[in-house]
């Protein structure tokens, strides 16, 4: 949480900066180069959006993947695997579990190696967290792997979100902060999808294909102009917000502000006991919290389950 807050205090100031010096220069700016900047931007956005469409995927994986175990619980390595009670809810909790300590983790992995690099190797632990339960020989292989996703995912809400906020104008943040959901949810009706038609195995591989796919293109995403200004690599980072920002926009301004919230005498508690910063952050925990304990993601999880008890045919 502290990681989260600290990232959110970040983002509010970048924010407003970008708000002040952009208001100035945008509307002398010609309509092809606006336009042709938004596509950049909107471009490596989808980029991004591509991981959260591979943890959409991973979420609802237990809704077909348990009805299909029950149905034929063989192996691909020619074991049987049993579920009990316990473990078919530990499918779905595991994720969110790990989810706890990814974000801790993403929070000092991203401090040290930045965004971009974080989000690249992100590609990885959720393609071999697939590999695990696909090939999975009993039980506790199973829900390791399911461990793995949850770790990943928390990672990646540290990183992903960080990332596109700092691409982003402000006139299109909003936008742009709506696509990793859409990502989510096209992730969850793609496992859906599939998952009623494909052994619980096979859906794990076909279950990778978004990950794979972000992890090859998340190779062609820009550096962090954040990460760049902490590096001291100002030129890099100018050159960077240059082409991200265009012509018309004080790129300078913008970078010294960088510094500024980088630098030692920055301080990120200090920042976070401002008023209007708490007032902020009262407002995302308790939204994210009603969210969470809503059931919603319960729903997603075991639709197929709750289906069986409640005697729908549907759920089989």
């Amino acid at each position: 949480m502290i990681n989260m807050t600290c990232e959110l205090h970040e983002a509010q100031e970048l924010q407003e900066l970008q708000q002040k010096v952009a208001e100035k220069d945008e509307q002398d700016e010609p309509r092809a180069e606006r336009r042709l900047r938004l596509v950049k931007q909107v471009s490596k956005v989808l980029i991004v959006t591509l991981a959260y469409v591979a943890l959409g995927a991973s979420i609802t994986w237990p809704s077909p993947a348990v009805s299909s175990i029950e149905k034929d619980n063989s192996t691909l390595v020619g074991t049987e695997i049993v579920l009990t009670a316990a473990e078919k809810d530990m499918t779905g909790s595991l994720m969110y579990l790990g989810s706890l300590f990814g974000a801790w983790i993403g929070g000092w992995v991203v401090s040290k190696i930045g965004r971009r690099l974080s989000l690249q190797l992100l590609g990885l632990p959720f393609i071999t967290g697939w590999i695990i339960s696909g090939l999975a020989s009993n039980t506790a292989v199973l829900l390791i792997g399911r461990l793995i996703h949850g770790i990943s995912s928390g990672c990646l809400t540290i990183a992903g979100y960080a990332y596109i906020v700092e691409l982003s104008d402000t006139n299109i943040r909003g936008m742009m902060a709506t696509l990793p959901t859409l990502g989510i949810v096209l992730g969850n009706l793609y496992t859906v999808a599939i998952g009623y038609t494909l052994p619980w195995h096979y859906l794990c591989f076909v279950g990778a294909i978004p990950a794979v796919v972000f992890a090859a293109a998340s190779f062609i995403l820009p550096k962090s102009p954040s990460y760049l200004v902490i590096q001291g690599r100002r030129q890099e980072a100018l050159s960077l917000l240059k082409n991200l920002r265009g012509n018309h926009v004080n790129i300078e301004a913008e970078v010294t502000q960088l510094e500024h919230m980088n630098s030692s005498s920055s301080s990120g508690w200090k920042g976070l006991l401002n008023k209007e910063t708490l007032r902020r952050i009262t407002v995302v925990v308790t939204t994210f919290f009603l969210s969470q304990m809503c059931g919603n993601f319960v729903m997603m999880i075991y639709t197929a389950r709750i289906m069986q008890n409640t005697g729908s045919t549907h759920g089989s």
